[in-house]
């Protein structure tokens, strides 16, 4: 092929996304808590942040399924409000560890920092106790068969059907012995960091592409030579 042809070819090719690969992934999810502060105390996946009356329990899923590149929704964070604390802050580490039986064999655990800030009354009118999810973990890598998966913590949402409606925050109901429920996602994606580009460039991209191609088209294009009658 002519060299005019080949430089901007290679050219549009370095800027055009790549697209991860699609793989099967298959596994569960557990979750237990950890470091509690201010008296407060954890047995497994429960955290009693408030003696017996406020606590947070995590539930995971026993089976996740699907093809990558995906959102999974990997359990659920329930935190009864009936706490009688007087204006209280307690901490507490909830560690995620998604299991892979496919591919097989691979344990990721993220380790997500949570904050509550307890309220007097009992989850009484204006006074519900607030739970802080204070940060989302950083993404983790493993290879598997020749692929590298990137899974990330994408955090709690409102549905477990859709990821949707991000919530950074959990506000309980204002009434005594209320609850509410938020539910955690991830994404798996078969491709190493580097490959995480949008699959869909945006249309100044795209001109900008176009525009930059067409300049070194013109630019390597042989001249034709002029000959007098």
């Amino acid at each position: 092929m002519n060299r005019a042809i080949l430089l901007p070819l290679a050219f549009i090719s370095f800027l055009l996304p790549v697209n991860a690969d699609v793989q099967f992934i298959g596994g569960s999810t557990s979750g237990v808590f950890t470091s509690p502060t201010n008296g407060s105390a954890v047995t497994g996946h429960q955290w009693r942040y408030d003696g017996t009356d406020g606590y947070l329990t995590f539930t995971g899923v026993s089976a996740f399924s699907g093809s990558t590149p995906s959102s999974f929704y990997f359990g659920d964070l329930t935190l009864l409000n009936s706490s009688g604390a007087a204006n209280h802050d307690f901490e507490a580490h909830l560690n995620v560890t998604i299991h892979f039986t496919l591919p097989g064999g691979q344990d990721i655990s993220f380790d997500d920092a949570l904050r509550m800030d307890a309220k007097p009354g009992g989850g009484r009118s204006g006074h519900g106790d607030t739970l802080d999810l204070t940060g989302l973990p950083d993404p983790k890598y493993f290879t598997a068969g020749g692929e590298t998966y990137t899974v990330t913590y994408d955090g709690f949402f409102a549905s477990n059907s859709a990821e949707s409606g991000a919530l950074q925050s959990l506000f309980i109901p204002n009434n005594p012995g209320g609850s509410q429920t938020a539910y955690l996602w991830g994404s798996v994606i078969s491709a190493p960091p580097s490959c995480h580009i949008a699959s869909n460039p945006e249309p100044g991209s795209l001109l900008l592409m176009t525009t930059v191609a067409a300049g070194v088209l013109l630019a390597v294009r042989p001249k034709r030579s002029f000959r007098p009658d």
